[in-house]
């Protein structure tokens, strides 16, 4: 009966992955040349005329937190993402409408004659890091299942004593060790489901990139959270911000 239960679950995964970027951060060197690469802290990719964004809840400067290439599994006509937050107003959930504790900007096209050199903070919480990027796939997680597999969930219910730990432990068999920060595919909750939905069409948004608490990076969400980027396919401008911990 649970290899049955197994193998509808290895079915399911195997039909329903997408697509996503695993990020894995290291030490940067001053040799390298930081300017359009995936990188964390240090100074961000800008454009002439740009000013660096401040807060609309403290007025203080944001602190960058990340530049991001997105890979073409997404299917945006923008090629990088640049994220900042505010670490003294410590926002838990945002829109991106008014700089309220956090900023992201999208580019369609970065340029290395554009690019506008910038300090970065003195007091930036985030240090300057590199990325590896790893192309890997990704799968629903059980609060996913819970949520839109009401079939699958309900048999799971039916055939063991605990449907969410039989799903994961199933899941850590089947999938090989992988980072918790990535860009694109699913969300993992570490807490209860939490997928916003586009202020415009009221349809979910999908996942652009989610951070784990990065101690190369000094960078920690709350108590060693998740911070979770969101947007909408049909309303790119349409963003959020939502972190866990």
């Amino acid at each position: 009966m649970e290899e049955d239960l197994a193998n509808q679950i290895r079915t399911f995964l195997d039909e329903n992955k997408k697509e996503s970027t695993e990020l894995y951060l290291s030490k940067a060197e001053e040799s390298q040349d930081l300017r359009i690469v995936s990188k964390f802290g240090g100074s961000p990719y800008q454009e002439p005329n740009s000013t660096w964004p401040v807060c609309s809840e403290c007025n203080n400067k944001l602190d960058f937190i990340c530049q991001l290439l997105l890979p073409g599994h997404l299917g945006l006509k923008y090629e990088l993402a640049v994220m900042h937050y505010c670490f003294e107003c410590n926002i838990l959930q945002a829109d991106n409408k008014s700089n309220q504790g956090w900023f992201l900007k999208l580019y369609k096209k970065v340029n290395r004659e554009r690019f506008m050199p910038t300090a970065s903070s003195e007091d930036s919480v985030t240090k300057e890091c590199i990325v590896k990027e790893i192309k890997a796939l990704s799968f629903p997680d059980v609060h996913y299942v819970y949520k839109n597999e009401k079939e699958l969930w309900c048999t799971l219910e039916e055939g063991v004593e605990d449907p969410a730990e039989f799903f994961e432990d199933v899941v850590d068999h089947y999938i090989v060790e992988s980072s918790f920060t990535f860009i694109g595919g699913y969300p993992q909750w570490i807490e209860s489901e939490q997928t916003p939905k586009c202020d415009v069409c009221d349809n979910e948004m999908a996942l652009l990139f989610q951070i784990d608490s990065e101690e190369q990076a000094d960078l920690i969400w709350g108590d060693h959270g998740v911070a979770y980027v969101f947007f909408c396919k049909d309303h790119m401008k349409e963003q959020k911000l939502l972190i866990q911990f």
